[in-house]
């Protein structure tokens, strides 16, 4: 996290591709791309970095190709600086491989009651910890849940959580409860509702406490004006 944001506040330009994984996701990653068995992962150990204890930084520089050498530069010099290790390009490789079709395995484990959702909530760098730890928390008091979570979106004020759950759910109601559960531990900890996939049906009845009376009073005054008839996605975001 600490290079994370050194290279988003470094003013040197920014990596096409720019991600870091908690400890859980790292090691199911390591997995998927076939780094887990990999000479690369009997390195990793070697260097102390045992599973429950290794975050993954993926990143790619594109563009002009001295831009690219000093953003790479740049960028090394700074994960070193936090006791990282270079992985090469071998995992950014197997990432982009199954950036695409990973998400299909959603629907055909779908098929054996297993739900995989996604949540994501924007957070200024002092929260990161906090709202990262809240949500896992109450993951992993469900027993037998996946909990994943990973940074995505960079700014020098902060970034996104992307907060993944796996589980066997036969039941419509539990999968909701849960679901409110997540946004429950996100809202208290200070993250937002949603950071781009936006907020919706699903949690528009809490834009208002979220927003403040006066920012949706602002909102339900531009709704009136440019759809009076109430044509247009009525009932989104609680309007």
């Amino acid at each position: 996290l600490a290079a994370a944001r050194e290279i988003s506040q470094g003013e040197f330009g920014r990596p096409s591709v720019f991600r870091v994984s908690d400890p859980e996701e790292t090691n199911t990653v390591l997995k998927l791309y076939g780094v887990d068995g990999h000479p690369l992962e009997r390195l990793i150990r070697h260097r102390g970095l045992e599973p429950g204890s290794r975050c993954l930084m993926l990143g790619r520089a594109d563009g002009e190709a001295g831009f690219a050498r000093n953003l790479f530069r740049c960028v090394r010099r700074i994960c070193r600086g936090e006791k990282g290790m270079y992985l090469t390009g071998y995992p950014v490789k197997a990432w982009e491989h199954g950036r695409y079709s990973d998400p299909y395995l959603r629907d055909a484990l779908g098929d054996f009651g297993i739900v995989i959702d996604t949540l994501e909530t924007s957070v200024r760098w002092d929260q990161v910890r906090p709202v990262h730890q809240a949500v896992r928390s109450f993951l992993k008091e469900r027993p037998g849940t996946m909990a994943l979570a990973h940074s995505s979106h960079f700014y020098p004020q902060g970034t996104n959580l992307y907060f993944i759950f796996i589980a066997r759910m036969d039941d419509v109601a539990e999968y909701r409860s849960f679901q409110r559960g997540v946004i429950d531990r996100i809202e208290a900890a200070g993250g937002s509702l949603s950071h781009h996939h936006g907020v919706g049906r699903m949690m528009g009845d809490r834009l208002e406490g979220h927003l403040g009376p006066v920012a949706m009073g602002a909102l339900k005054a531009l709704k009136n004006y440019f759809d009076p008839r109430g044509v247009m996605n009525p009932g989104g975001l609680g309007l």
